[in-house]
Protein backbone atom coordinates (compact mmCIF):
# COMPACT_ATOMS: atom_id res chain seq x y z
CA UNK A 1 0.00 0.00 0.00
CA UNK A 2 1.32 3.44 -0.92
CA UNK A 3 2.18 5.88 1.85
CA UNK A 4 1.30 8.81 -0.38
CA UNK A 5 -1.38 11.13 1.04
CA UNK A 6 -4.90 10.65 -0.28
CA UNK A 7 -5.10 14.36 -1.11
CA UNK A 8 -2.12 16.63 -1.66
CA UNK A 9 -1.74 20.20 -0.47
CA UNK A 10 -2.14 21.35 -4.08
CA UNK A 11 -5.37 19.35 -4.40
CA UNK A 12 -6.67 20.97 -1.21
CA UNK A 13 -6.14 24.48 -2.59
CA UNK A 14 -7.78 23.53 -5.89
CA UNK A 15 -10.80 22.11 -4.06
CA UNK A 16 -10.98 25.29 -1.98
CA UNK A 17 -11.13 27.27 -5.21
CA UNK A 18 -13.89 25.02 -6.53
CA UNK A 19 -15.82 25.44 -3.30
CA UNK A 20 -15.62 29.22 -3.40
CA UNK A 21 -16.79 29.38 -6.99
CA UNK A 22 -19.62 26.96 -6.27
CA UNK A 23 -20.65 29.16 -3.37
CA UNK A 24 -20.65 32.19 -5.65
CA UNK A 25 -23.02 30.37 -8.00
CA UNK A 26 -25.31 29.27 -5.19
CA UNK A 27 -25.54 32.80 -3.83
CA UNK A 28 -26.58 34.28 -7.18
CA UNK A 29 -30.20 35.42 -7.18
CA UNK A 30 -32.82 33.73 -9.34
CA UNK A 31 -33.00 36.74 -11.61
CA UNK A 32 -29.27 36.77 -12.30
CA UNK A 33 -29.31 33.98 -14.88
CA UNK A 34 -26.38 35.41 -16.93
CA UNK A 35 -24.22 35.33 -13.80
CA UNK A 36 -25.30 31.79 -12.96
CA UNK A 37 -24.52 30.68 -16.50
CA UNK A 38 -21.14 32.41 -16.50
CA UNK A 39 -20.17 30.83 -13.20
CA UNK A 40 -21.24 27.41 -14.46
CA UNK A 41 -19.26 27.84 -17.68
CA UNK A 42 -16.06 29.46 -16.41
CA UNK A 43 -16.24 28.41 -12.77
CA UNK A 44 -14.17 25.20 -12.98
CA UNK A 45 -11.37 26.91 -14.90
CA UNK A 46 -11.31 30.01 -12.71
CA UNK A 47 -11.46 27.87 -9.57
CA UNK A 48 -8.57 25.72 -10.75
CA UNK A 49 -6.40 28.74 -11.56
CA UNK A 50 -7.35 30.43 -8.30
CA UNK A 51 -6.56 27.35 -6.24
CA UNK A 52 -3.23 26.75 -7.96
CA UNK A 53 -2.31 30.43 -7.58
CA UNK A 54 -3.00 30.26 -3.85
CA UNK A 55 -0.90 27.11 -3.59
CA UNK A 56 2.09 28.63 -5.40
CA UNK A 57 1.86 31.75 -3.25
CA UNK A 58 1.69 29.80 0.00
CA UNK A 59 4.38 27.36 -1.15
CA UNK A 60 6.78 30.29 -1.61
CA UNK A 61 6.06 31.85 1.78
CA UNK A 62 5.29 28.97 4.14
CA UNK A 63 8.89 27.71 4.55
CA UNK A 64 10.07 31.16 5.71
CA UNK A 65 7.07 31.50 7.99
CA UNK A 66 7.48 28.04 9.54
CA UNK A 67 11.24 28.39 10.08
CA UNK A 68 10.80 31.70 11.90
CA UNK A 69 7.85 30.34 13.89
CA UNK A 70 10.07 27.55 15.27
CA UNK A 71 12.90 30.00 16.00
CA UNK A 72 10.68 31.62 18.64
CA UNK A 73 10.81 28.33 20.58
CA UNK A 74 14.55 27.72 20.24
CA UNK A 75 17.43 28.82 18.02
CA UNK A 76 18.26 25.15 17.31
CA UNK A 77 15.68 23.69 14.88
CA UNK A 78 15.74 20.20 16.44
CA UNK A 79 15.27 21.59 19.95
CA UNK A 80 12.51 23.93 18.73
CA UNK A 81 10.67 20.99 17.17
CA UNK A 82 11.01 19.00 20.39
CA UNK A 83 9.52 21.87 22.43
CA UNK A 84 6.61 22.29 20.00
CA UNK A 85 5.84 18.57 20.12
CA UNK A 86 6.04 18.54 23.92
CA UNK A 87 3.69 21.53 24.19
CA UNK A 88 1.19 20.17 21.66
CA UNK A 89 -0.40 17.92 24.30
CA UNK A 90 -1.37 20.90 26.45
CA UNK A 91 -4.90 22.26 25.80
CA UNK A 92 -3.96 25.89 26.43
CA UNK A 93 -1.18 25.57 23.84
CA UNK A 94 -3.45 24.31 21.08
CA UNK A 95 -6.09 26.92 21.93
CA UNK A 96 -3.53 29.69 21.60
CA UNK A 97 -2.06 28.09 18.47
CA UNK A 98 -5.44 27.93 16.70
CA UNK A 99 -6.19 31.61 17.26
CA UNK A 100 -2.70 32.86 16.44
CA UNK A 101 -2.16 30.69 13.37
CA UNK A 102 -5.46 31.54 11.69
CA UNK A 103 -4.74 35.23 12.01
CA UNK A 104 -1.08 34.80 11.06
CA UNK A 105 -1.87 32.77 7.95
CA UNK A 106 -4.12 35.57 6.74
CA UNK A 107 -1.38 38.11 7.44
CA UNK A 108 1.19 35.98 5.62
CA UNK A 109 -0.99 35.73 2.52
CA UNK A 110 -1.92 39.43 2.67
CA UNK A 111 1.61 40.85 3.05
CA UNK A 112 2.81 43.04 0.18
CA UNK A 113 6.48 42.07 0.50
CA UNK A 114 7.94 38.58 0.99
CA UNK A 115 10.58 40.04 3.30
CA UNK A 116 8.13 40.52 6.19
CA UNK A 117 6.96 36.88 6.16
CA UNK A 118 9.77 35.79 8.48
CA UNK A 119 8.82 38.50 10.98
CA UNK A 120 5.16 37.46 10.87
CA UNK A 121 6.20 33.85 11.48
CA UNK A 122 8.41 34.81 14.41
CA UNK A 123 5.64 36.94 15.95
CA UNK A 124 3.23 34.00 15.65
CA UNK A 125 5.80 31.78 17.33
CA UNK A 126 6.38 34.24 20.19
CA UNK A 127 2.66 34.54 20.92
CA UNK A 128 2.17 30.77 20.72
CA UNK A 129 5.19 30.04 22.91
CA UNK A 130 4.00 32.52 25.54
CA UNK A 131 0.39 31.24 25.32
CA UNK A 132 -0.81 34.74 24.46
CA UNK A 133 -3.92 35.56 22.51
CA UNK A 134 -3.60 38.08 19.66
CA UNK A 135 -3.78 41.56 21.17
CA UNK A 136 -3.62 45.14 19.90
CA UNK A 137 0.15 44.87 19.32
CA UNK A 138 -0.23 41.62 17.36
CA UNK A 139 -2.98 43.04 15.18
CA UNK A 140 -1.52 46.54 14.75
CA UNK A 141 2.05 45.44 14.04
CA UNK A 142 0.74 42.72 11.75
CA UNK A 143 -1.13 45.30 9.68
CA UNK A 144 1.93 47.57 9.55
CA UNK A 145 4.10 44.68 8.37
CA UNK A 146 1.53 43.66 5.74
CA UNK A 147 1.52 47.20 4.32
CA UNK A 148 5.30 47.59 4.11
CA UNK A 149 6.67 47.65 0.59
CA UNK A 150 10.08 46.60 -0.70
CA UNK A 151 12.93 47.59 1.69
CA UNK A 152 10.58 49.39 4.08
CA UNK A 153 11.09 46.71 6.74
CA UNK A 154 14.66 48.00 6.98
CA UNK A 155 13.29 51.50 7.51
CA UNK A 156 11.05 50.28 10.33
CA UNK A 157 13.95 48.46 12.01
CA UNK A 158 16.13 51.57 11.86
CA UNK A 159 13.38 53.76 13.31
CA UNK A 160 12.85 51.38 16.24
CA UNK A 161 16.60 51.07 16.90
CA UNK A 162 17.02 54.83 16.99
CA UNK A 163 14.00 55.21 19.27
CA UNK A 164 15.33 52.60 21.73
CA UNK A 165 18.70 54.33 21.92
CA UNK A 166 17.18 57.77 22.40
CA UNK A 167 14.72 56.50 25.03
CA UNK A 168 17.65 55.49 27.24
CA UNK A 169 18.19 59.21 27.73
CA UNK A 170 14.56 60.31 27.61
CA UNK A 171 11.59 57.84 27.62
CA UNK A 172 9.39 60.51 26.03
CA UNK A 173 11.75 61.23 23.14
CA UNK A 174 10.26 62.06 19.77
CA UNK A 175 11.65 61.37 16.31
CA UNK A 176 11.39 63.82 13.43
CA UNK A 177 12.41 63.97 9.80
CA UNK A 178 14.68 66.90 9.02
CA UNK A 179 14.85 68.76 5.70
CA UNK A 180 17.36 66.20 4.39
CA UNK A 181 15.00 63.29 5.02
CA UNK A 182 17.00 61.97 7.98
CA UNK A 183 15.35 60.64 11.13
CA UNK A 184 16.54 62.77 14.05
CA UNK A 185 16.26 62.36 17.83
CA UNK A 186 17.57 64.82 20.38
CA UNK A 187 18.72 62.90 23.48
CA UNK A 188 20.21 65.27 26.02
CA UNK A 189 23.04 67.09 24.32
CA UNK A 190 23.47 64.36 21.72
CA UNK A 191 21.76 64.55 18.37
CA UNK A 192 21.08 61.08 17.00
CA UNK A 193 20.12 60.46 13.43
CA UNK A 194 19.88 57.79 10.77
CA UNK A 195 21.35 58.40 7.29
CA UNK A 196 18.80 58.82 4.56
CA UNK A 197 18.43 55.59 2.57
CA UNK A 198 15.00 55.66 0.97
CA UNK A 199 12.28 58.34 0.93
CA UNK A 200 9.91 56.08 2.88
CA UNK A 201 10.46 57.11 6.47
CA UNK A 202 7.40 59.41 6.44
CA UNK A 203 5.20 56.58 5.15
CA UNK A 204 6.42 54.24 7.90
CA UNK A 205 5.79 57.00 10.47
CA UNK A 206 2.25 57.30 9.14
CA UNK A 207 1.62 53.54 9.24
CA UNK A 208 2.74 53.30 12.87
CA UNK A 209 0.42 56.12 13.90
CA UNK A 210 -2.43 54.76 11.79
CA UNK A 211 -2.29 51.45 13.67
CA UNK A 212 -2.06 53.06 17.12
CA UNK A 213 1.58 52.11 17.72
CA UNK A 214 2.80 55.72 17.81
CA UNK A 215 1.51 59.27 18.21
CA UNK A 216 2.30 62.77 17.04
CA UNK A 217 4.73 64.69 19.23
CA UNK A 218 2.68 66.83 21.66
CA UNK A 219 2.57 70.55 20.88
CA UNK A 220 2.71 72.37 17.57
CA UNK A 221 6.50 72.05 17.33
CA UNK A 222 6.91 75.65 16.25
CA UNK A 223 9.17 78.01 18.10
CA UNK A 224 9.07 81.75 17.41
CA UNK A 225 9.41 82.30 13.67
CA UNK A 226 9.71 78.58 12.89
CA UNK A 227 7.46 76.62 10.56
CA UNK A 228 5.12 74.07 12.22
CA UNK A 229 6.14 70.44 11.90
CA UNK A 230 4.48 68.28 9.28
CA UNK A 231 2.42 65.52 10.96
CA UNK A 232 3.90 62.82 8.72
CA UNK A 233 7.41 63.98 9.68
CA UNK A 234 7.14 63.33 13.41
CA UNK A 235 6.52 60.44 15.71
CA UNK A 236 6.52 59.61 19.40
CA UNK A 237 6.78 56.01 20.61
CA UNK A 238 6.07 54.67 24.08
CA UNK A 239 9.29 53.16 25.47
CA UNK A 240 7.65 49.90 26.62
CA UNK A 241 5.87 49.45 23.30
CA UNK A 242 9.08 50.24 21.42
CA UNK A 243 10.87 47.44 23.27
CA UNK A 244 8.07 44.98 22.47
CA UNK A 245 8.14 45.88 18.78
CA UNK A 246 11.93 45.57 18.76
CA UNK A 247 11.78 42.10 20.33
CA UNK A 248 9.61 40.95 17.43
CA UNK A 249 11.11 42.65 14.38
CA UNK A 250 14.74 42.83 15.55
CA UNK A 251 15.20 40.18 18.28
CA UNK A 252 18.98 39.76 18.01
CA UNK A 253 19.82 43.48 18.30
CA UNK A 254 20.85 44.97 21.63
CA UNK A 255 21.08 48.72 22.25
CA UNK A 256 24.67 49.93 22.23
CA UNK A 257 25.90 53.20 23.72
CA UNK A 258 24.63 56.40 22.16
CA UNK A 259 28.20 57.52 21.55
CA UNK A 260 29.01 54.34 19.64
CA UNK A 261 25.86 54.58 17.58
CA UNK A 262 26.45 58.23 16.70
CA UNK A 263 29.99 57.37 15.62
CA UNK A 264 28.73 54.56 13.40
CA UNK A 265 26.22 56.87 11.77
CA UNK A 266 28.82 59.54 11.08
CA UNK A 267 31.26 57.01 9.63
CA UNK A 268 28.56 55.62 7.33
CA UNK A 269 27.81 59.11 6.11
CA UNK A 270 31.42 59.80 5.14
CA UNK A 271 32.14 56.30 3.77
Amino acid sequence: MSDAPIITEKDAYEQLGNGLLALAGAMATAGASPLVGAVALAGPTVALLFGRGMHRFAERRLPKFATSFLRAFDATPEEAARKVNAAADQPNFTESLDDVMMRSFRQMMDAVDDEVVSVLGYMAGVYTFERKKPDALFRGLGRVLCDLESRELDQLVRIIRLARLAQREDPEIGLTLDDNGQVVAQAGNTRLYEPKMLPNFARVFRLLKQEGLAENIPGDGASAGAMPRKPDHEIQLDSILTSKISEIIDPMWKPTSIEGYTKIVRESETA
